[in-house]
This record gives structure tokens, sequence and C-alpha cells, in this order.
């Protein structure tokens, strides 16, 4: 059976412009009694509440880290590990109850800010309620790897790529608890997908409202297969695996104290489905949606030597 892997950053993408994803946070977790570090990428859903994977709230060898122990930065400048970045503090981490670290189920936790981010600071993204097809145009975004096992190639700046919706086959030949409706894969199409340091970080797709784009899923984990025994990312037939928040939204709801209106959207136009030939669907829309862009995972550090926290 393919194993749950490690990811890195961002591969094939490009820089995010300033005004790019501006709901989307640097994450980082220190731990200086064990000389760990770790680096995810989050999404602000609401002024003092972010959005990230489950397992970058642990440590690599399963250790849990504490709120206090946590850094939020905001902006498309990549912060760094460095004893100079101060970041906004945490208050409280909120794991999702079925997380499973093994296999990465329910891949999703909440970070609540101790303070609200300013509107300069940061701008919540909505999340996405409605159905995805293989025609949904997807982006991910992250503070990840460019390279894969390449720890320098952590970009000066937040990253962006473009992915496809892959097909149920390809997803669940790769790992035996793929769940459509908890998560989305990537096509394995190669040289675009996220990677570590991106883990976390927001999957986002086009809607018809004022705001342009939702946020539909967060990066989690790759797998390794015969092909891919070292399971690198972006390499062909490997896709990505993320989360599908919307299915979350009573636990965050109630979790984060928060409103479903407040922090979902679905489109207005009328969707239809077309068949395909692998038994998934290809969407047709009355209304034209906008182009999208975006990519993400995880980097973790120990002691002087730097290690990455995949997907």
């Amino acid at each position: 059976m393919p194993r749950v892997g490690n990811v890195a950053r961002i591969v094939g993408g490009r820089p995010a412009t300033a005004n790019e994803f501006q709901s989307t946070v640097f994450i980082e977790a220190h731990n200086p009694r064990l000389l760990s570090s770790q680096i995810c990428t989050g999404s602000l859903i609401a002024p003092n509440v972010v959005l990230t994977a489950a397992h970058c709230v642990f440590s690599e060898d399963g250790a849990k880290y504490s709120a206090a122990e946590f850094k939020v930065g905001f902006g498309h400048i990549t912060p760094g590990i460095t004893s100079t970045f101060v970041g906004h503090s945490v208050s409280k981490l909120i794991v999702h109850p079925s997380f499973n670290l093994a296999k990465l189920e329910s891949d999703i936790a909440l970070l609540i800010l101790s303070e609200n981010a300013d509107s300069l600071s940061g701008k919540p993204i909505k999340v996405y309620t409605g159905e995805y097809y293989l025609d949904t145009p997807l982006r991910a975004a992250g503070f990840g790897m460019t390279k894969p096992l390449d720890i320098t190639s952590q970009p000066p700046q937040l990253m962006t790529v473009e992915i496809g919706v892959g097909k149920d086959d390809l997803c669940i030949r790769n790992t035996d608890h793929f769940d459509h409706k908890y998560q989305i894969c990537s096509d394995g199409r190669g040289g675009k997908d996220t990677c570590n340091g991106d883990s976390g970080g927001p999957l986002i797709t086009s809607v018809d409202h004022e705001s342009g784009t939702a946020l539909i899923g967060l990066t989690s984990y790759g797998t390794s297969n015969p092909s891919n025994p070292l399971g690198l990312c972006a390499q062909p037939g490997s896709p990505g695996y993320y989360t599908r928040i919307a299915p979350y939204i009573p636990w965050i709801t109630k979790s984060a104290g928060l409103n479903a209106n407040d922090i979902s959207i679905t489109n207005s136009t009328v969707t239809t489905a077309t068949a395909t030939d692998d038994g998934r669907d290809a969407a047709k829309s009355s209304g034209a949606l906008s182009k999208i862009s975006a990519h993400a995972f995880a980097v973790a550090f120990a002691g002087i030597a730097v290690s990455v926290a995949l997907f």
C-alpha cells in the first residue's frame, strides 16, 4: 500500500502578487526546549480565526505544540524561521476530534489569534460550499519549497500554482482511504503541485461573487508509489491530497463561535453536470466563472538540521 508521505513547497508555480491571497498566512511553530520548529501555511476565515492542517500542530515525532509556541504572519513575503519574526500570537489551538495523525484523516485545525487581524494585515476568505468537478478551476498557494528534497528552495515570497482535479481511480490508487466527500486530490500530471511548507495552505476556486474566489480545500499530504518510492512532490502519477473544507463548516462554526452564513459562499449560477467516462462529472455552468490560481505544504526544522514536514 502506498504510504502517506511528507510534502514540500509549491512546485511549478509562480510568485503570488501583493494583492493575491490576502487571506493566506505564514505559520511558524517553535519549541526551544526541543529545538524543534515547523513551517506551515494557513488561511484567515474570520478576523481572529486561521484555518490550517491539523498535522501542522504536531512535530515530526508526534508531540503537540502549544498555542504559545505559534506565530502567524501576514503578507506575501516569507518571514522565515528567525528570532526577529514577531507575528501574531495564538491563544488557542483546536484540532478536529476525528483527526488521525497516521492516516491524516480529518486533517483540519483552527488557530485562534490573540487579537483580530486588522484589514490592512489580512482579509478573511469565505469557504466554498458547492460541488466540485473534473473541470473545476483550482489554485493552491503556500510558503513551501519549490524543489523536492531541497530545503534551500524556500522562496522569498508566497508561491501559487494551478492544479487539476484528479479522477477517482487515480486518487484511490495512491491511498486506500481517499473519500471524495471529505477530500480532493490533484490530477498527478507532474511538474505542478504543492510541497513541504505548503501544508494547511489554501486551495481556492472561482465564484461568481464580488470576491471572485473562495476557499475549497487546504493542503494535506502526498503519497509514494512504485514509480515514486521517495514520495517526491509534483511527480507524474503522484497526486497531492487536500482536505475539503465544506463538510467541516458545522465543526468550524461551533468551535470558533462563528456563523455559517458569514464564512461560507457558493455560486449563484446554475451548474449542471455531464457524465465522463470515468464516472466523475464535468460541470457546465450557465454563468462564466473567473480564472484563479494557488497552492500549499509544511516544513519542520529540528535543531540545526532542517527537515520538511510533508503534506
